[in-house]
């Protein structure tokens, strides 16, 4: 993995962080009239796939929990970043909502151009998108490739292979105690380790 210098990393919160006193085209464009921002056919994506049928005038507090997602989706997908850092980011998003955001995330950038890093709950979403899943226990990082599916299939012959040998461990520890409890003797000479007499 190489890290450029001065990388631009963009950050979906899980809770709303949006001026609810904004209008959805404030919130989004900032003061970009129409023009400036509808020539950028990346811009235009996002808003057709995101907020096409939201009111572009209204102010952020009136909308619904779903619509508030997905103008704070666009705002920041509408950013040239170079990671994005998505923090549940199907949260109040319709099934059409989660389709587009997991075809634009597949499509955003060109190979090694960019990446993204998710947390969700959403298992269809994880499969969707993702290449690497990292578990985290007991202090340490996993790495699995692929998504929710490759990972759970990973982990389970993962926790297969340390059921065979934690097995394996205990049938040893068994008889390692069988043979302390009948009294360990030395193994017996072996008949031409004795001394030998001498010859006349």
């Amino acid at each position: 993995m190489t890290k450029r210098s001065e990388v631009n990393i963009g950050y979906l919160d899980q809770s709303d962080v949006l001026d609810g006193d904004l209008t959805v085209g404030a919130a989004i464009v900032g003061d970009q009239a129409d023009y400036e921002w509808a020539r950028n056919p990346q811009i235009r994506e996002v808003m057709g796939g995101l907020v096409s049928d939201v009111d572009w005038h209204a102010n952020v507090h009136a909308l619904s929990g779903g619509q508030k997602r997905r103008v704070a989706l666009a705002k920041l997908l509408i950013e040239d970043h170079d990671v994005i850092m998505l923090d549940e980011p199907t949260n109040h998003l319709d099934v059409e909502g989660v389709a587009w955001l997991s075809r634009h995330l597949k499509t955003r950038w060109r190979a090694n151009q960019g990446a993204f890093l998710v947390v969700t709950h959403d298992r269809w979403f994880l499969d969707e998108v993702c290449n690497k899943t990292w578990e985290i226990h007991d202090g340490i990082m996993d790495p699995f490739d692929g998504g929710y599916a490759a990972y759970v299939l990973a982990r389970a012959e993962r926790d297969r292979s340390a059921s065979v040998m934690e097995s394996k461990r205990q049938q040893l520890v068994k008889k390692e105690l069988a043979w302390l409890r009948r009294g360990a003797r030395p193994a017996p000479p072996s008949p031409n380790s004795g001394s030998r007499r001498p010859t006349p």
